[in-house]
């Protein structure tokens, strides 16, 4: 190994982030799988249409419902993909920045009663920095004059 490389001294760096992911296939019912991906794989379209995902304190419901649930709520120009990042936070990716746009505008998102906590992809792709205790809340200024 070159010591002055800087990839492979961040490969080494990183070497014990890389996360077991299950294929997208499970969520279809085929056989499940397992792929094994670097976190140092990033590029700009991963931070321009994903997002990083996890339940409120860890707690709601497994991926492949979790799946089922939001592909029935969102409303989405194109597909979507959703990979375990580790146990509870996820990365979903969409084919169309808009989508991830739409959704990150439209927060907050309550699953089975459980608050969806969703963030931007982090630019500089450390997601096991981003603090997942922590959900933006928005709200929506309705015009009141007629109330006066």
């Amino acid at each position: 190994m070159e010591k002055n490389n800087p990839q492979m001294q961040n490969l080494v760096k990183h070497a014990g982030q890389c996360t077991t992911q299950e294929n997208d296939t499970e969520l279809t019912g085929t056989s499940p799988t397992l792929e094994l991906e670097p976190d140092f794989e990033l590029n700009e379209e991963i931070t321009r249409t994903g997002v990083l995902a996890s339940f409120f304190e860890g707690k709601g419901v497994p991926r492949n419902r979790l799946k089922d649930i939001l592909s029935g709520i969102w409303k989405l120009k194109g597909n979507w993909r959703i990979r375990t990042r580790r146990k509870g936070v996820w990365r979903i990716l969409f084919d169309h920045e808009e989508d991830n746009v739409n959704i990150m505008e439209n927060r907050t998102w309550i699953i089975n009663g459980k608050l969806l906590i969703i963030h931007e992809w982090p630019e500089d792709g450390e997601w096991y920095n981003v603090d997942m205790s922590k959900a933006v809340f928005g709200s929506k200024i309705q015009d009141c004059r007629h109330l006066t």
